[in-house]
């Protein structure tokens, strides 16, 4: 690595460094834009296209870890859906 790239990659991991401490959900994070990573690049879903910004800047926004927080919480909440109740069948009362 020439001492440019050296730079560069100190510098991205001092942005990242100060990332995580900011975040505090930062593993679980990393964990889905590492979904979107493949051994040629990235996958063409929203989770590769996050991760390619973070690797270029070292960083999501604030409403870009949102939207990954959304997400995960959409997956979690269909996991663990009850099956719906039966409903309350209603009887007429005769008077008689």
């Amino acid at each position: 690595m020439s001492k440019l790239q050296t730079a560069e990659s100190k510098r991205l991991e001092s942005i990242r460094a100060k990332w995580r401490t900011d975040s505090g959900d930062y593993q679980m994070i990393e964990q889905f834009l590492d979904s979107g990573r493949t051994d040629a690049g990235y996958t063409n879903s929203m989770s590769g296209k996050l991760a390619r910004i973070f690797d270029l800047k070292g960083r999501l926004s604030i409403a870009q870890a949102n939207n990954v927080r959304r997400v995960l919480l959409e997956r979690v909440s269909l996991n663990t859906l009850e099956a719906p109740k039966a409903k309350r069948q209603y009887t007429r009362k005769t008077i008689g």
